[in-house]
């Protein structure tokens, strides 16, 4: 009867942790998607990209609507001015270039936004299941 247990309690555990590391992997794809279509959108209001990375995570991928407000509302705090960006190099032929798609991807694999993530999973672990599945 123990060893039945221990073998239920360890798929729980693996299940939580492998649904926890898909959490924060389409999360961080969030935080990629937001950061590169709100920073487009600064540079020209009118720009749509017609992109559905965000439904398709919220409904695809069943990602809590809550989790994404919090990694969308850290993006924006973090990346807001990525579209200013540092000035082009003298040899570019487009003074107006900018580097948001390179900016966008250092805060996609920066630590701090892998770690903001992983506390968030955590706060909302205690609360709720993470998703649907």
């Amino acid at each position: 009867m123990g060893i039945k247990i221990k073998i239920i309690v360890l798929l729980s555990l693996t299940t939580n942790f492998i649904v926890a590391q898909n959490t924060l992997k389409e999360l961080k794809k969030y935080a990629l998607h937001y950061c590169i279509a709100h920073n487009y959108h600064l540079i020209d209001s009118e720009c749509s990209t017609h992109d559905y990375t965000s439904s398709y995570i919220l409904e695809v991928k069943k990602i809590s609507n809550e989790l994404m407000d919090e990694v969308r509302f850290y993006t924006e705090e973090k990346t807001d001015k990525y579209y200013k960006g540092p000035p082009p190099p003298a040899w570019l032929y487009d003074e107006q270039a900018n580097y948001i798609c390179y900016l966008c991807t250092d805060f996609y694999e920066s630590q701090e936004l892998h770690h903001f993530i992983k506390r968030l999973i955590r706060k909302y672990r205690k609360k709720q299941p993470l998703s649907n599945e």
